[in-house]
């Protein structure tokens, strides 16, 4: 008879937690937001591009001027080899190392400043999407907003489009007050 009734209240036991879960569970409101998808297709990171392709835009000219004039070189030693003198031969060699040894360094700190920069900008443009996604939660009455590490999100809870949307218009109203 024990036995009975401690399987019987074990039972009860358990069906109550199962209608206490699904309970809390109907309660709890999540969503979830696709950052990269975000940063793809808001006006802010176009912004963010165009913004960097202007500031960097000499630098680019002058990576290629100096990448064109490297390749004549290479061309000049090729052509030109056999009829220069030993001496004039290894000249050019010593001067085309120095200018490869040059354009890789400018590459290289060209890659590192356009880097950092992005990653300023980036940094502000993220601290915007986060304020949105926030206020957009409160607004609609979100508990929870899952941003990465989910392994799959219905259209239901996915937001992301509608952050979207919010960053779009507030970036039109920003560059109306500019204009």
């Amino acid at each position: 008879m024990f036995r009975y009734l401690l399987k019987l209240f074990i039972t009860i036991l358990i069906f109550s937690l199962g209608y206490v879960e699904s309970s809390v569970a109907e309660e709890l409101r999540v969503a979830f937001v696709n950052i990269p998808q975000i940063l793809e297709h808001a006006p802010q990171a176009d912004a963010v591009r165009e913004t960097l392709d202007q500031e960097f835009s000499a630098r680019d000219i002058e990576l290629t001027t100096g990448d064109k004039k490297l390749e004549l070189m290479k061309q000049r030693l090729d052509r030109e080899s056999v009829s220069l003198s030993e001496e004039e031969r290894r000249k050019l060699e010593r001067d085309l190392l120095t200018h490869e040894r040059e354009m890789k360094r400018s590459h290289e700190e060209y890659s590192e400043d356009r880097n950092i920069r992005k990653n300023e900008e980036l940094a502000k443009m993220q601290s915007e999407i986060r304020l949105s996604i926030v206020n957009l939660a409160k607004e609609q009455g979100f508990d929870l907003v899952l941003e990465s590490g989910v392994m799959y999100a219905s259209q239901r809870v996915d937001i992301t489009g509608q952050v979207i949307d919010r960053l779009k218009k507030g970036y039109s109203v920003v560059n109306k007050k500019e204009k």
